[in-house]
């Protein structure tokens, strides 16, 4: 373990970024050149209408009030062939949502900020470590890095707070 907690988040990634064939859908993804090959792209656009009320009529509601009912999603491929009857965006809205409930600095009308932009990095990268290496995800029965091949054994927070320690201390004496 002597690699810096800072560049697990990178090094999760790699990997990924390395099988055959992935997906990635986002809701509003415009075609800026692609950069690799084997990629596919799609986008999902969702329709939603305005609330009514049991006669019909259109309710009037505040800004955020209310629930707007989906009333189409439209599909369509962007690069590559994806898969467009799987294809979703509630894959990546739930890691946000993870995110946002998680770490404070990403909380909707939240105080929690970082002052710097490289403590706001090592909180996300300590974030998706922990996420990733320690806590184990009720579907896999083990943590993602273990079910992905990636470690032998979920980490322990005691190695956790050993690397940052030990990233902090070799900042230091820089």
């Amino acid at each position: 373990m002597s690699a810096s907690f800072a560049g697990i988040a990178v090094g999760v990634l790699q990997p990924l970024r390395q099988s055959a064939s992935v997906e990635v859908e986002r809701d509003d993804w415009k075609e800026r050149n692609p950069r690799s090959s084997g990629y596919s792209y799609g986008t999902e656009t969702k329709v939603f209408g305005e609330p009514k009320l049991s006669d019909g009529t259109l309710a009037r509601l505040g800004r955020n009030e209310g629930v707007r009912k989906m009333q189409t999603a439209e599909r369509a491929a962007v690069v590559g062939s994806p898969d467009l009857e799987s294809l979703t965006t509630s894959h990546i809205e739930r890691a946000f949502l993870t995110v946002r409930q998680e770490l404070k600095r990403f909380q909707r009308k939240g105080l929690g900020y970082s002052k710097s932009l490289e403590i706001h990095q090592l909180a996300i990268a300590l974030h998706f470590g922990v996420y990733n290496f320690v806590r184990k995800h009720h579907t896999l029965g083990t943590t993602p890095a273990v079910a992905g091949g990636l470690e032998e054994k979920a980490w322990s927070l005691e190695q956790v707070v050993e690397m940052t320690q030990a990233y902090f201390q070799r900042k230091a004496a820089v």
